[in-house]
């Protein structure tokens, strides 16, 4: 398939927000209301005390909440895609088709996260600037590699739900295992809780994992925890693990293509 095709089949997700504006419009409200709550959950556990490792409460209020509206980029639902595929038997279709199938899924889904997620994240950001008051960016340097990093961020979170997908290659069923995955991630990428406020050992452990790359690496970017030199550690980090990730999806595909059990296919 040529480019052309792909970008046929990255226009797909923007097409079916516009099928879905009510229910597309509601979980906008979901995240403004996760923003609002999170205002006043931070606000009393700093307690008008001073800054805590270095972050202030404007710091972290504008942590929590971008974290939250990052999340309608860098979130994907490609492993739903694959089971789903699985389970009803339409993967032998794929097979047979002239793209690849990994690269379909890529470019479904981050056209995805680029015309329906990007538009949501838009409109999300600026209904919370009457919520809450968010900090610019660190500099304009900071501005540029929180773009950067955000995009990387969603390319990785791509690669470890095609990860998760490609189970069901093997269980059929994904609730359970996903259900650990999105509690793990959500843990050790520091979008529930900055990585700064966990024990040393949690931390330690935390990054020597890709889950970092989702929000504490791109979050600590735009307020200027990470700075510098350390900036171009953090967007080479999370390039490492892109390249990684990619590997280890291309190797269970292929031992998924010769295991392939289609339930009712």
């Amino acid at each position: 398939m040529n480019l052309r095709g792909y970008l046929r089949l990255a226009q797909a997700p923007f097409q079916t927000m516009l099928a879905y504006r009510a229910a597309t419009f509601i979980e906008c409200l979901g995240i403004l209301l996760r923003v609002y709550l999170m205002r006043f959950f931070w606000t009393a556990v700093y307690g008008g005390g001073g800054a805590v490792e270095g972050i202030t409460l404007p710091m972290m209020i504008t942590y929590a909440t971008l974290s939250n509206i990052q999340g309608l980029v860098t979130s994907s639902w490609v492993q739903w895609e694959v089971q789903r595929k699985v389970r009803d038997g339409s993967i032998v279709i794929d097979l047979i088709r002239p793209y690849g199938f990994l690269r379909s899924l890529a470019a479904s889904n981050l056209g995805g996260a680029l015309l329906w997620g990007g538009p949501m994240a838009g409109f999300t950001l600026a209904a919370s600037l009457l919520l809450v008051h968010l900090r610019p960016p660190a500099s304009p340097a900071a501005g540029l590699a929180y773009l950067a990093s955000l995009i990387l961020a969603m390319v990785v979170n791509l690669c470890l739900l095609t990860l998760v997908g490609l189970v069901a290659f093997w269980t059929l069923e994904l609730m359970g295992f996903n259900m650990i995955f999105e509690f793990v991630s959500l843990f050790l990428s520091g979008g529930l809780i900055p990585l700064w406020f966990l024990p040393l050992w949690m931390r330690r452990i935390a990054e020597w994992l890709p889950f970092q790359s989702l929000a504490h690496l791109p979050l600590s970017i735009y307020i200027g925890k990470i700075e510098g030199a350390a900036i171009w550690m953090a967007l080479l980090k999370q390039a490492a693990w892109i390249g990684v990730l990619s590997v280890i999806v291309w190797l269970i595909w292929k031992t998924a293509e010769r295991k392939i059990i289609v339930q009712g296919g």
